[in-house]
């Protein structure tokens, strides 16, 4: 069990990550950055079910949403990086048989 002391300080930082979240949609390295938590908690902050209790369920809601979003365009950036730094290769029927870097 955590104490009363720790609890708010915790709120605090939760309170502080959400609001540069919703002020700032970004990646969390960014609102680490923002904010001078790390990345990791950062996450987990976003990610907390305190936040329905600090704030709303649509805050919450709203939040997910967000990180939903930047999760898909890191996905399609990483997926266009991917391509424009590796070649497919087939094997000798033409099927798909991994990667290569290109030169």
């Amino acid at each position: 069990m955590i104490s009363e002391e720790k609890r708010r300080e915790i709120d605090l930082k939760i309170m502080k990550v959400t609001r540069a979240f919703l002020e700032h949609p970004v990646s969390i390295e960014e609102i680490a950055s923002i904010t001078g938590i790390s990345s990791s908690s950062v996450q987990r902050y976003l990610n907390d079910k305190r936040i329905i209790e600090l704030f709303d369920k649509d805050i919450y809601d709203q939040i997910q949403t967000l990180l939903k979003i930047n999760r898909l365009e890191s996905q399609k950036k990483g997926g266009v990086i991917s391509t424009r730094k590796n070649e497919p290769l087939r094997d000798s029927i033409g099927r798909f048989s991994g990667n290569r870097r290109k030169n």
